[in-house]
């Protein structure tokens, strides 16, 4: 993926959809592992039209999900988003430790890694968040942290409002 950033191998095609479809698709996609964990993981989707690359934001979520995932031990994951001011704005909540103030900055570098010192390479690579920063940056919007030590971290993007299409009607077969 990050060769594919560096290349400009990434063509984003922007079209309007319906966000709670793909909420609901990230949720069971990622529901396995949380299961694995014993983690609560809840999914809050609302129904809004927003305007991006579904593919791409597809991967951002995805990312930011099985990181708050893989680093939350017990509590709960939830993955929800808010309508404001001509944007929504998708959030992952975790009970996770959190990442100290002095770090958070940096953690949407590549191959930067908090709490992985040995560079255990079952713990990832440190390439997640840096893919999400460059992925946000090819969707024109930002991708940001809040974060407490030992209370959690909740990560946020923004998209656009976009227009909803009409979806077509979907008719029940006659009875023979």
């Amino acid at each position: 993926d990050i060769s594919r950033l560096d290349s400009g191998g990434y063509r984003v095609e922007l079209t309007d959809f319906d966000l709670r479809p793909m909420l609901e698709k990230v949720g069971r996609e990622a529901s396995p592992l949380a299961e694995e964990k014993h983690l609560d993981l809840r999914v809050r989707p609302l129904s809004v039209w927003v305007r991006s690359d579904i593919r791409l934001v597809h991967r951002v979520l995805m990312n930011l999900l099985t990181n708050a995932l893989r680093h939350t031990e017990q509590g709960t994951v939830l993955l929800a988003c808010r309508r404001s001011a001509g944007k929504v704005r998708i959030q992952v909540w975790d009970t996770g430790p959190g990442i100290p103030p002095e770090l958070q900055s940096e953690i949407f570098t590549e191959y930067v890694q908090v709490g992985n010192e040995e560079r255990n390479r079952e713990k990832g690579l440190g390439l997640g968040l840096a893919i999400c920063r460059r992925i946000a940056e090819l969707l024109s919007t930002q991708i940001g942290i809040r974060s407490v030590p030992g209370h959690g971290s909740m990560f946020w993007f923004d998209l656009p409002l976009g227009t909803p299409r009409e979806q077509a009607p979907i008719h029940a077969e006659s009875e023979p």
